[in-house]
């Protein structure tokens, strides 16, 4: 899932409303360094932002991706090395296809109000935006922070594609476990930081993330 873009297979989005507030003071992540049990290494992820909190650049697993918006704030451009991805949206303001990088158009297929299936993924949202089910694998998230909560007009499909790990950390709430293929629950201990942000992540015999954020 991770090699999405760069095999211009497809990027899809989930609108995300220009609407929220774009003033204060936002706590943003900067750096999440994941490390996993059964190789003990660890793969850093960078982020940078625009003066409204938006999220405009991405380095994950070496390479960098440039994010860019319309003007309603919805992605609609992703660049990196590889050339760029375009995303177009519909009437009901939901992502209706995408074009990769090599200039093919992959349709959007919704197959409720809230799930989007594509290449055989299928993508749930909670009504909050963040995600709670990927493919065959299920996030539970309690009621604190999420490592992205301050962050404005975000969509977790955009670090999805990037990421294998963006289901679980990229989200609005903090998440408590993840099921994968029915298996038992893996349970994601927080700790939070003074402002009430996940600084890390254990996930049990699986892997710990190590989270650092700025102000703006």
């Amino acid at each position: 899932m991770k090699k999405f873009f760069l095999l211009a297979i497809t990027m899809v989005l989930w609108s995300c409303s220009g609407d929220d507030s774009s003033s204060g003071i936002k706590t943003l992540p900067t750096s999440i360094a994941i490390t996993t049990n059964i190789d003990d290494e660890t793969e850093t992820r960078s982020f940078s932002y625009d003066e409204t909190g938006r999220l405009t650049s991405a380095t994950v697993y070496g390479v960098t991706y440039a994010i860019g918006y319309d003007n309603k704030s919805r992605f609609n451009v992703i660049t990196s090395a590889q050339g760029s991805a375009t995303f177009t949206y519909g009437s009901n303001n939901k992502l209706s296809s995408a074009t990769g990088v090599d200039g093919d158009v992959i349709p959007i297929v919704w197959t409720s109000n809230n799930t989007l299936a594509i290449d055989g993924t299928t993508y749930t949202y909670a009504s909050n935006n963040d995600f709670s089910a990927v493919g065959q694998s299920q996030i539970a998230r309690g009621s604190g922070k999420g490592v992205f909560a301050d962050v404005r007009s975000f969509d977790p499909l955009i670090v999805a594609f990037m990421d294998t790990w963006a289901p679980i950390y990229a989200s609005k709430k903090v998440a408590t476990s993840y099921t994968n293929l029915g298996e038992q629950a893996v349970v994601a201990t927080a700790t939070v930081n003074e402002d009430g942000f996940p600084s890390t992540y254990v996930f049990v015999d699986v892997a710990t993330m190590a989270i650092t954020y700025m102000q703006q």
